[in-house]
């Protein structure tokens, strides 16, 4: 995550669960960024991640300017943890996305 940080990215989370189940789950794992509880599911559901069948939202990557603009994003069709792009494909979309502007 030392890579992302050198090009000034931000990593946030979204999750369903609750503030309290997110700041749990944060510090169990020990993250270092922020996690956005997003309980109600509207923000998952405006990105078009909500999996309504299963009330999970699916694992996405999405690159935003700071304008607000997604340039770029990853939902994946599983939950399958090796099918997420690697912090190095993020360092590259990120780097390809600076040399484009």
């Amino acid at each position: 995550m030392d890579e992302l940080a050198a090009l000034n990215t931000e990593i946030v989370a979204v999750s369903v669960d609750t503030v309290e189940t997110s700041r749990r789950m944060s510090d169990d794992l020990g993250l270092t960024f922020a996690i956005a509880a997003d309980p109600k599911r509207r923000l998952t559901k405006l990105l078009g991640i909500y999996d309504e069948p299963n009330d999970i939202a699916w694992p996405a990557v999405f690159i935003v300017s700071p304008a607000g603009k997604i340039e770029w994003r990853d939902v994946a069709s599983s939950y399958v943890l090796e099918k997420r792009p690697t912090v190095e494909r993020l360092v590259e979309v990120v780097r390809a996305l600076e040399a484009k502007d």
